[in-house]
């Protein structure tokens, strides 16, 4: 049996070397395959970080990482200049860019607005 399997595929920049990888990666083509899981040992996802660079500022890092690595794991290895402030994980594909958490964002205020409406409807306020 034949398995057809394409690569996760995530943004993968670091804005400490390009500005642009913390506004839109989409619009600036930083779309990368993660290696294949199905040749590899271990599973992939893509990761957007947040972190506190002395002299820099915030950076913000996108790109593929394995699933057994986590937020813990960053931290601990980053280096002394460098404090990871938030790190997110997704598994689909284009997963990690810029518009993402704003969507999911988006998203769970129209929830909670509509919750609250039908809430106030329901107490006759």
């Amino acid at each position: 049996m034949l398995i057809s399997a394409t690569a996760l595929k995530c943004y993968a920049c670091n804005e400490a070397n390009d500005r642009r990888c913390e506004t839109d990666p989409a619009q600036y083509q930083f779309l990368v395959d993660c290696p294949n899981q199905y040749s590899s040992h271990s599973r992939y996802r893509c990761l957007k970080s947040t972190s506190r660079v002395t002299d820099r500022g915030y950076v913000t890092k996108r790109g593929c990482i394995s699933d057994s690595l986590t937020c813990d794991y960053l931290q601990r290895t980053a280096p002394p200049y460098e404090q990871v402030i938030s790190c997110d994980f997704c598994d689909y594909d284009q997963c990690n860019s810029a518009s993402t958490s704003k969507a999911q964002l988006a998203t769970v205020a129209v929830v909670i607005m509509t919750f609250f409406k039908y809430f106030k409807s329901g107490l006759g306020m």
